[in-house]
């Protein structure tokens, strides 16, 4: 768990483009194995942003599909409402091919959409003009600059490409992050609770069923996933369901409606995927809120179950790629991509993997 990739059982990976920095998390694996030319294409799972980001940090393109187009059955959840199963590829194309590949209903996964997987490549080429873009300006303020230029320069492009391209204010979105962070630690208590040593996973064996599950769990589990669990089991107890959980699921509502009225005036919205290009191991491990607050502008997608997309933009003063965000309503990864597509014909070739040495 985790935007860093540092909390893994198997040790860090590292960001092709810079070792001594994260490649994002939590598929940060996923994302450098791209990034570096290993393969062509990976699937990793996006909760509040485990794909975005990471693509983001490692110049890649990641896509979170909307909530039910990709099967969950075989991924161990973390959070069920909001896991979603999507591509890592080096361009927009490999991605779409990728998700139109993994797609479609299955009936072994009851979340799973009756639809037939949607069909990206054939209109992938087919611009940008007439296309509405709001760039949401909420998410412009707390960022770092490279990440705020990229997005205005993404604007002007697609502007440049056809696109009808105005700002917008959504303050609601600002509360998809607190409002994550009781939701998502909730879900998380609730499905690593079969973790006890006897159903599924690790198994560290001990004189008793009490000491075998205390130790299963205290060694199994890192740090950061035991401060969620405990986040979430907190929220859900009795006399604070209501203050913490209840209110959470409100505000995310309230992001739900939110995006329903922006969508009434565009067809897809841009923000920075992140807050910063890629960071230096270490430096937020003691800080968990700073660590959090990497999922900032990739969290409101999630709540409401929609799609979205990282694609590679520029190139930041130290040479790390920074990613702009495409977000679309529920089901509309057609035009998404298609606007994915434009960035990427717009952007410079540098500014994206794989890395070559």
């Amino acid at each position: 768990m985790g935007s860093s990739t540092e909390n893994s059982a198997f040790g860090p990976t590292r960001n092709p483009w810079d070792t001594t920095r994260v490649p994002g998390g939590s598929s940060g694996g996923s994302a450098a194995a791209v990034a570096s030319g290993m393969v062509p294409l990976a699937f990793g799972s996006d909760t509040g942003g485990s794909i975005r980001q990471p693509a983001s940090l490692c110049g890649i393109v990641g896509v979170k599909p909307t909530y039910g187009v990709v099967s969950r059955y075989g991924l161990i959840a973390f959070a069920s409402s909001l896991d979603q199963i999507g591509p890592f590829a080096a361009t927009v194309a490999d991605a779409a091919l990728g998700l139109e590949v993994v797609a479609g209903h299955d009936p072994m996964d009851s979340t799973s959409l009756d639809l037939p997987s949607p069909q990206l490549l054939a209109s992938l080429d087919d611009g940008v003009s007439g296309t509405r873009i709001g760039i949401v300006e909420d998410f412009l303020s707390d960022v770092s600059p490279e990440c705020r230029e990229a997005v205005v320069a993404a604007g002007e492009a697609l502007a440049a490409a056809g696109a009808k391209v105005d700002r917008v204010k959504i303050p609601e979105l600002l509360l998809g992050l607190p409002a994550y962070y009781i939701i998502a630690p909730a879900e998380a208590s609730s499905n690593l609770s079969r973790y006890d040593g006897v159903r599924y996973g690790l198994r560290v064996d001990g004189p008793d069923a009490e000491t075998m599950n205390a130790r299963t769990r205290g060694e199994g589990f890192g740090p950061e996933v035991k401060r969620r669990i405990m986040i979430g089991t907190y929220a859900l107890s009795a006399g604070y369901y209501d203050a913490y959980y209840g209110q959470a699921q409100k505000a995310r509502t309230l992001v739900i409606r939110a995006f329903e009225a922006a969508y009434r005036s565009f067809d897809v919205l841009l923000t920075p995927t992140t807050p910063s290009v890629a960071f230096p191991f270490g430096s937020k491990v003691d800080d968990p809120i700073q660590m959090y607050m990497c999922d900032v502008c990739s969290i409101p997608s999630s709540l409401a179950g929609h799609p979205a997309v990282s694609v590679p933009f520029a190139l930041s003063p130290e040479g790390l790629p920074v990613g702009v965000q495409v977000l679309a309503p529920a089901l509309g990864e057609t035009v998404m991509m298609r606007v994915a597509a434009s960035l990427e014909a717009a952007a410079p070739r540098q500014a994206r993997g794989p890395v070559t040495p």
